[in-house]
């Protein structure tokens, strides 16, 4: 390497050491913001899993439980609190913005890295895919962009262990969400593909390189399967994954899986307009082949599969938006790097300081947001009157009120509550609103909690009236509502949350409680058992 290829390698790496260190910063006021309830789900299951519980026992959830021991990790590295989910998820951030790097620097060259990296850094942190949660997608990024990375570099250059390694991180990215295995199509399809112009001769080869990579992507979820099996849970990890996702996750109708996704990516392309503008255009740049070194078909598909994994269901939640990103990164990059090669050597810096505008604009636009909401504001903004920052006071009063042998029950959706207390559901369902879906299961789900409460009598009681907390509708099967109505005769009243749509919530503890009444149609109520 001559000195001149080791000065602009130093100068890369620099550049990208910069966009981790402004990531950080961005970052920092935000690592408060309180736990949403998918966060407050992952962390409480991932906290069981620190204390021997394995998942299916203490806590139902229909996610993939890869993702349960992703948040166990962070938990046992960065500590059981907020700021330690959202420092692991500050982390796993900068980990994705370095493989955008050496994934760009790979197709193309060390300047679209750079360029894609801080893209992708500022574009995943926005308010509008909701960057400060430790989502799955945030955590299921680093092995399936590992996977895309080890592949290209052993299509040029063959190893066999290679093609398992490559196959293994696809894996692993689908035991942390089901869209990861759409990234592992994607892997699999280009590798096929990449057959195409090598020498017919060595099909045998090909045909060993190609079951040693889907082997790879089988093995993780083969092991999940065993470890399951082997706990005696393989039962209730098949039914919450595959049987009761069937009757749970009914796919949206396609006229409103389009508002739906026209609303979020509306708000998304507001949020950081010139960057999306760019990336836009780089869907042209891409297949020009003296812009893009070849690599057009693997752009096109990187784009295309990318677009897949935010369309299952046709939900099209903002935080799915952030497994888009990567693909909208390097098409900015793209679109940079063929617009400076169109220009003399004296004008290309102009196109990189368009660039820095383009970020400090997406910086700016989110002024309030970056640096004058407090979390709790973020919070309140963004999720309405879910009541996430009441429940680190909920989870305060019960925790200096309970031993760690005591159990608590939530009637709502609200499974922070028990993360932030360290105190264990009296019932494995932590949400009640997949009990109010409209399935065949509803019935018995319903009694199964009912039992498990009268079995346990919890200590505490929390009763939650917000709306997103139970997803009730009309036909919903209301035994539990019913069941308490006199079930709460066996518990006293000490607390009543008051949460307005406008203004501070209002708390009444103990005796403040007597002759309260709220003034919100949203409100929680606390029972201490008698």
């Amino acid at each position: 390497m001559s000195k001149k290829q080791q000065q602009s390698k130093y100068l890369a790496w620099g550049m990208i050491l910069l966009v981790l260190v402004l990531a950080a910063v961005l970052r920092i006021r935000l690592l408060e913001v309180p736990l949403e309830r998918d966060e407050g789900g992952y962390a409480y299951t991932a906290q069981l899993i620190l204390q021997g519980t394995p998942p299916f026992v203490g806590a139902y959830d229909i996610k993939m439980p890869g993702l349960y021991y992703v948040y166990a990790l962070i938990l046992s590295i960065f500590g059981q609190t907020t700021v330690g989910i959202h420092l692991g998820l500050l982390a796993f951030n900068a980990a994705t913005i370095v493989i955008i790097f050496l994934l760009a620097k790979r197709l193309f060259d060390s300047t679209t890295g750079i360029v894609a990296a801080a893209s992708y850094a500022i574009m995943s942190i926005g308010q509008t895919v909701l960057g400060f949660s430790a989502n799955a997608e945030h955590l299921l990024l680093q092995p399936a962009l590992g996977g895309v990375l080890l592949l290209l570099k052993t299509i040029e250059t063959p190893k066999l262990k290679n093609f398992l390694i490559s196959g293994l991180l696809f894996g692993i990215a689908s035991i942390i969400k089901h869209q990861g295995i759409i990234f592992a199509g994607f892997g699999g399809l280009y590798l096929l593909l990449s057959y195409i112009n090598k020498p017919h001769d060595k099909w045998k080869r090909y045909i060993k390189e190609y079951c040693l990579f889907a082997l790879g992507v089988i093995i993780p979820f083969s092991l999940l399967c065993g470890l399951f099996y082997c706990y005696g849970l393989f039962d209730k990890f098949w039914f919450w994954l595959f049987e009761y996702t069937k009757v749970y996750s009914s796919p949206t109708p396609f006229h409103i899986g389009m508002i739906l996704f026209a609303d979020s990516a509306i708000a998304i392309f507001k949020s950081t307009p010139i960057l999306w503008a760019i990336a836009g255009a780089g869907l042209i740049f891409m297949f020009s082949r003296k812009n893009n070194h070849g690599h057009g078909i693997f752009m096109a598909g990187f784009v295309a599969f990318s677009f897949l994994s935010i369309c299952p269901g046709l939900y099209f939640r903002p935080h799915y938006f952030v497994l888009l990103l990567p693909a909208a990164s390097l098409l900015i990059g793209i679109t940079t790097g063929s617009i400076a090669k169109l220009l003399p050597s004296y004008k290309k810096a102009v196109v990189f300081l368009l660039i820095a505008g383009a970020i400090a604009h997406a910086i700016y636009t989110q002024r309030y947001y970056f640096f004058e909401a407090s979390p709790n504001t973020i919070s309140r903004r963004l999720y309405g009157t879910n009541p996430f920052p009441e429940s680190l006071e909920i989870a305060d009063f019960i925790k200096k009120r309970t031993s760690k042998d005591d159990t608590i029950a939530i009637l709502g959706s609200e499974p922070q509550i028990f993360f932030y207390s360290g105190r264990r559901s009296a019932t494995p369902h932590i949400y009640i609103y997949p009990l109010n879906a409209l399935h065949k299961y509803a019935k018995q789900m319903h009694e199964e909690m009912i039992s498990e409460i009268e079995a346990t009598q919890p200590k505490f009681i929390v009763y939650v009236k917000v709306h997103m907390s139970w997803l009730a509708r009309p036909e919903s099967e209301d035994r539990i509502i019913q069941w308490f109505k006199e079930y709460h005769k066996h518990y006293d009243l000490v607390g009543i949350i008051d949460i307005p749509e406008r203004g501070k919530t209002i708390y009444r503890w103990n005796a403040q409680t007597a002759g309260y009444s709220t003034k919100s149609e949203y409100w929680i109520r606390i029972f201490q058992r008698r």
